[in-house]
């Protein structure tokens, strides 16, 4: 009789967090179909190499992904978008990797030792993650060639290999 009870006790539990979570995520995701169909706020920013990267030259569609180097959900993401570009299959010009709020030099010791091959920025200027409305990390967004903001996705995307590869095709 008391593993019944501990059962559904567990089982409220597991539904209440649950639950949580989804109301939770839920005005993300209404921010995000939101912004999606909007004009993309522009991104002018120094890269880790010294360059500076501007969205408005941009001539294809471009993956924005805002992240942190204390983020395993980014490292998770950031490494899949890494194979892409290590097989080709994605153009590194067409990534820009932006880690918020944090050291640069701590930002370029992690993207030396995970060997990331795509364009990345650091900032600590929380302008940028507000004009976009990151609520979390990984943030991933696709621009197209008009400027718009065509999706956008918070954490693990299970379909983001698919998704980049359609998207940057076009």
């Amino acid at each position: 009789m008391k593993s019944g009870v501990l059962k559904q006790i567990i089982n409220l539990l597991f539904f209440c967090l649950i639950g949580f979570f989804v109301v939770k995520k839920i005005p993300v995701l209404y921010d995000h179909f939101q912004k999606e169909g909007s004009p993309a706020p522009r991104i002018q920013l120094p890269k880790l190499d010294g360059n500076i990267f501007d969205s408005d030259t941009v001539a294809s569609g471009l993956v924005l992904v805002f992240w942190a180097t204390w983020c395993p959900p980014c490292e998770i993401e950031l490494n899949r978008i890494n194979e892409l570009v290590l097989k080709q299959e994605i153009a590194p010009e067409a990534v820009i990797a932006i880690s918020l709020q944090e050291d640069p030099a701590l930002v370029k010791k992690v993207v030396k030792e995970r060997n990331y091959r795509f364009q990345v920025a650091a900032t600590s200027d929380a302008t940028l993650a507000n004009l976009y409305k990151v609520a979390g990390t990984p943030t991933i967004v696709f621009i197209d060639q008009a400027k718009t903001i065509r999706w956008m996705t918070t954490g693990l995307s299970p379909t983001l290999e698919f998704r980049i590869k359609n998207f940057l095709k076009n």
